[in-house]
């Protein structure tokens, strides 16, 4: 009896000391390959390298099983640490479905791939739905990174990795392969 009364009380402890739980966002999510996709219309990158110091930027969402308000992304150098573009370049980052079925959906490229169905501000920003979206995020959508600038010929995401980030019931983070 004392065994099974102490075995509950430390059930009880243990609850209370280490707060709620949360997954592991690399249960639900992975990164595909990154692309430095400028001068092509793939992947949904329309005209992007059209102009100079304009540059197209892509990587496939592999498999998820989240929402958008369960993760945002942020950039990491390959030593690790976490970084931003360079001084002089600004980036915009869409999340394109791989179906254009939603009502209100901007397609992007030739031939479109998808729909623009989530958009950020930027790094470390939160997503904002287009058209029906509801936030559900799976394998097979592409985030498309714009980028704008004179500070590097190659648009400052060469050597790059994207990171997602888990949030609101996800933790951890999730790397990709460095941007070539």
């Amino acid at each position: 009896m004392g065994v099974v009364l102490a075995a509950v009380l430390y059930i009880l402890v243990l609850g209370l000391t280490h707060g709620p739980s949360t997954t592991p966002l690399g249960t639900n999510f992975s990164w595909g390959q990154a692309h430095n996709a400028t001068g092509t219309t793939s992947d949904g990158c329309g005209a992007s390298g059209a102009s100079t110091n304009s540059f197209c930027y892509t990587i496939e969402i592999a498999v998820a099983s989240v929402t958008t308000s369960n993760f945002e992304l942020g950039l990491r150098n390959t030593l690790g640490a976490t970084t931003s573009l360079p001084a002089g370049v600004t980036e915009s980052i869409d999340l394109l479905s791989p179906t254009a079925t939603a009502s209100g959906c901007t397609a992007p490229g030739t031939p479109a791939i998808g729909c623009i169905a989530y958009a950020s501000n930027g790094f470390g920003s939160s997503w904002t739905n287009n058209a029906s979206y509801d936030g559900t995020v799976t394998g097979g959508f592409i985030v498309v990174i714009y980028t704008t600038g004179t500070a590097t010929a190659d648009g400052g995401m060469q050597g790059l990795e994207l990171v997602a980030i888990g949030e609101n019931g996800y933790s951890g983070s999730v790397i990709s392969n460095p941007f070539p």
